[in-house]
C-alpha cells in the first residue's frame, strides 16, 4: 500500500508504542457522525476524533496521531498497523477519499426504513410470543463487533438485536447502553437503532 501521509518514513518508537496501545487497550467507538468519531478511552473518558486532512482528537495527548486517532484508523477504518502512513501528522487526500467509502459502526439505515425492515425480517412476532425471549445469536466467520471492532467468537458472551439480528459483545453493548442512558436516550441497537429489549 502506498503511503497516504506526507513526512518521513523512519519508524518512530513512541508512535509504535501508541499503535500497540491503540490495538491492546479497551477503546470503544460510541458514535460516528461523518468523519467524527466519539471514542471512549481506556480510562472511560469520551473523546472526539476527527479524521480530516490534519486528524485531531480532544484527548489531552498533544501528539498527533494519538492512540485514539490510531484506533479509528486501524480498528475502525482498516488501515494496516504496519502501514508507514500511520506515522505521519497529515493525511493525504487519497486516503481520506478511500476511508470515506468504508463501512463503519454507524446506522446503516435511516429511521424511515426501520419500519419496513421490521415488517420484512423473519423474526417471530406472532401474538402470544414471549417478548422477553432472547434472540438467538448467530455469527459468521469474520463478523466484528460494531463497538470494539474485534472479531466475534462463539465462545464469548454475545447479544443480538431482535430487529436486525446483528451480534455484539455483551460488555460492549453495556458500554453503549450506559452512554445512551447518560444522555437521556433509551437503549438501542448500535447498527439499526431499533429499541433494545433485554439486557
Amino acid at each position: 500500500m502506498d503511503s497516504f501521509y506526507y513526512g518521513s518514513r523512519r519508524r518512530n518508537s513512541p508512535i509504535s508504542d501508541r499503535i500497540d496501545r491503540a490495538l491492546s487497550q479497551d477503546l470503544r467507538v460510541l458514535r460516528r457522525t461523518g468523519s467524527c468519531f466519539a471514542v471512549r478511552g481506556s480510562t472511560g473518558s469520551v473523546y472526539t476524533v476527527n479524521i480530516s486532512r490534519t486528524p485531531s482528537c480532544t484527548c489531552p495527548d498533544n501528539t498527533v496521531p494519538c492512540k485514539h486517532i490510531l484506533f479509528v484508523l486501524i480498528k475502525v477504518l482498516g488501515v494496516s498497523p504496519d502501514d508507514a502512513s500511520l506515522r505521519r501528522k497529515t493525511i493525504r487526500l487519497s486516503l481520506l477519499q478511500h476511508l470515506a467509502t468504508l463501512r463503519s459502526p454507524e446506522p446503516l439505515v435511516g429511521a424511515s426504513v426501520t419500519p419496513m425492515l421490521r415488517r420484512n425480517l423473519p423474526i417471530s412476532r406472532q401474538k402470544g410470543s414471549n417478548s422477553s425471549k432472547k434472540t438467538k445469536v448467530e455469527i459468521k466467520e469474520g463478523d466484528t463487533c460494531p463497538v470494539c471492532m474485534e472479531e466475534l467468537s462463539k465462545e464469548e458472551k454475545l447479544v443480538a438485536c431482535r430487529e436486525c439480528r446483528n451480534a455484539i459483545h455483551h460488555h460492549c453493548f453495556q458500554t453503549w447502553k450506559i452512554n445512551n442512558t447518560m444522555k437521556g436516550k433509551p437503549a438501542s441497537c448500535v447498527l439499526c437503532r431499533a429499541k433494545w429489549h433485554g439486557c
